[in-house]
């Protein structure tokens, strides 16, 4: 992935699940961060983080957490099981892969760094990196998850209204059925999604626990959505 702030190309690793020592708290930078931009706000403030130990503890055999680390410094986290259509979404009629939470550091998101408060970050905290593309492969380790585990590329969640374009312009996925009160709404893969998904991640050996190195990759600007994110995240991971 590239920093946007230097050019450089980044490297990150990606791992399933968490270690407790890693969730940023109230005194964390992620914290702090999100604070000086106008933070808490909705599903990015660190605190519900927490939420992770709870969940995994439930130790659902179809639970994932993927989260991504760079620079030493913990810059996006995904909370994801399978789920069946309930009453209050309009779906697949089939099983898929929820995106139960997914979230980037403050420092990642274009919308931090176009707050007006931007410039305190930058005094308080110079030369943090501005890494292009977390939740994109965040999003591509869900669908690779799909298709590896029989749900045939299906993958959706619930998008708050700032979320939207996220996921309707970087991710290929669709809204479907009515807002909810507070603005949210239900988006799902776009079959043109889930086909390339199936083209490019299709493999019986499992989803491998996630443990090395991520890069940038030349080929990528010219391959699809699905194909692109499936290309970075193809190759086998070890924990």
């Amino acid at each position: 992935m590239t920093d946007l702030t230097s050019g450089r190309t980044a490297m990150a690793q990606v791992f399933v699940g968490i270690d407790p020592a890693h969730i940023p708290g109230s005194d964390s930078l992620w914290a702090q961060v999100n604070d000086l931009v106008g933070g808490p706000d909705r599903g990015w403030h660190p605190l519900w983080l927490h939420d992770i130990l709870n969940w995994e503890a439930e130790q659902r055999p179809d639970a994932h957490v993927f989260s991504v680390f760079a620079n030493g410094q913990l810059q996006g986290v995904a909370m994801v099981c399978a789920r069946t259509p309930g009453p209050d979404s309009v779906l697949f009629g089939d099983t898929f892969i929820h995106i139960d939470r997914l979230a980037s550091a403050p420092w990642n998101r274009k919308g931090a760094r176009q707050s007006a408060d931007w410039q305190d970050v930058e005094r308080e905290y110079p030369g943090l990196p501005w890494l292009e593309g977390i939740g994109q492969h965040l999003v591509g380790y869900c669908v690779k998850l799909s298709v590896q585990t029989g749900h045939k590329g299906r993958v959706a969640g619930i998008a708050l209204p700032e979320s939207l374009g996220f996921y309707q312009s970087k991710c290929n996925f669709e809204c479907v059925g009515d807002p909810k009160a507070d603005g949210s709404r239900w988006v799902r893969l776009t079959a043109g999604g889930r086909r390339e998904a199936l083209r490019h991640g299709a493999r019986d050996d499992g989803l491998e626990v996630v443990g090395g190195r991520t890069g940038g990759d030349q080929e990528a600007p010219q391959r699809g959505w699905g194909g692109r994110l499936l290309h970075l995240l193809g190759t086998p991971f070890r924990k």
